[in-house]
């Protein structure tokens, strides 16, 4: 159950919203309820608000953008996934957020058991991804993520070596590739792939 504190606050905002006298207040109330109802653990309520919000703003991608993320934390995948595909068209002048939506949408895809699709939509953000950007990371291990709970870490050494040329890999490249070739107990090649290792970080000394 609802302790009554949540409830009341919940509620409260949900009258605030019903006596919005303009659409700037609404969106006020609107956005308090969200906060309420997320701390209530409410999720009909919180999707609820984020549609009046969306129908106040349907242009504004942020919001489809944290609606999916909702609609994933209460296990809803499906809507999920057409919040996240809403949501990626409209932050294209947003290219950080737009990427954010993209790694989602394959977030949504895996929890719906498509993980080849989900595959897919990675590699494809992956393309978008500058090198530098910390979401790389992110992805790269979502990717490793979906192939070892399939039990096919292999698959996922190929998928990376193809994509990250040898001439062209830095410390990050080596060092992942290595732990996963380790993982496959391909011990020959995982120690070629420290050796590089080891020379890139030498490299980067001078």
């Amino acid at each position: 159950k609802l302790s009554h504190d949540a409830r009341s606050a919940r509620t409260a905002f949900q009258h605030a919203v019903e006596l919005a006298a303009n659409p700037r207040d609404k969106r006020t109330a609107l956005l308090e309820l969200v906060g309420a109802a997320r701390s209530a653990g409410d999720h009909a309520t919180v999707d609820h608000a984020y549609g009046e919000l969306i129908a106040l703003a349907p242009k504004e991608g942020q919001l489809w953008l944290d609606r999916g993320d909702a609609q994933l934390a209460a296990n809803h995948p499906a809507r999920a996934l057409d919040s996240f595909t809403a949501a990626e068209p409209l932050l294209a002048i947003d290219p950080e957020r737009r990427l954010v939506a993209m790694t989602s949408r394959g977030v949504a895809l895996e929890r719906l058991g498509r993980v080849d699709e989900a595959l897919a939509q990675w590699d494809a953000t992956l393309d978008r991804t500058p090198r530098s950007s910390y979401q790389v990371r992110d992805i790269v291990s979502r990717i490793v993520g979906a192939e070892r709970a399939r039990q096919q870490v292999p698959a996922a050494v190929a998928r990376l070596e193809k994509r990250w040329k040898e001439a062209q890999r830095g410390y990050y490249e080596w060092d992942t590739l290595g732990d996963l070739l380790v993982e496959t107990h391909d011990d020959e090649r995982a120690l070629a792939a420290f050796c590089f290792l080891d020379d890139t970080a030498t490299t980067a000394l001078y």
